[in-house]
């Protein structure tokens, strides 16, 4: 019968159906996975999130001057995504509304 729970190994890492290393074994590459995070919210500006990704107030009114943009208040949502950099989404009608990724280099 298949163990359905992970036991440990002697090298302190999980077991699944006797096979310790199953990453390893289908040679699958590790690499880093990033969640979006949500800087500007119904026009308003999510400071702590901001402050947890390391940047300030006035980074995030740069990248949204160079998109066109004057006010956080004038965004519906913002989100930061390591890798891909600003998406915004803003209040505009549907036949001018802006809708960008990627158009700010990450840094």
């Amino acid at each position: 019968m298949l163990n359905a729970r992970p036991t440990m190994s002697s090298d302190a890492r999980p077991t699944w159906f006797g096979s310790s290393r199953l990453r390893e074994d289908f040679r699958l590459p590790l690499h880093p996975v990033y969640v979006p995070v949500t800087l500007i919210r119904d026009g308003q500006l999510l400071a702590d999130e901001l402050a947890e990704l390391g940047k300030t107030e006035q980074w995030l009114a740069a990248k949204l001057q160079k998109q066109g943009i004057a006010s956080p208040k004038d965004v519906l949502i913002a989100e930061w995504l390591e890798g891909d950099g600003l998406f915004v989404q803003t209040y505009q009608p549907a036949e001018r509304q802006r809708s960008t990724r990627r158009s700010t280099a990450p840094e």
